[in-house]
């Protein structure tokens, strides 16, 4: 197993115990927590400076290369863009002032 591969592994293996994910054999349940560990994993593994830095040098579409320059397995990376796709169609929060 590469360094890359390992670390993702483990990253997304801590997730499941953090969320504490128990087996099941219900397959939308599967694919929801397994989707939720990947993410888990991407939010530890990516910083986000590093990751603009290689979408901007390498380009946006190429996730095996980010993958590799960010030391992370694709499926880390394929979870970190899901993230951001998420975070940009969020409706923009308002926040009160104190008066």
């Amino acid at each position: 197993m590469s360094t890359a591969l390992e670390r993702s592994t483990l990253a997304h293996e801590l997730g499941h115990w953090h969320y504490a994910d128990a087996w099941t054999d219900d397959p939308r349940v599967f694919e929801m927590r397994e989707r939720r560990a990947n993410r888990f994993a991407a939010e530890l593994l990516i910083d986000p400076l590093e990751y603009a830095y290689a979408e901007r040098m390498l380009g946006a579409d190429k996730v095996p290369s980010l993958a590799r320059e960010l030391e992370v397995a694709t499926y880390v990376v394929e979870a970190y863009r899901e993230i951001l796709r998420d975070r940009r169609s969020a409706p923009q929060r308002r926040h009160l002032r104190a008066v």
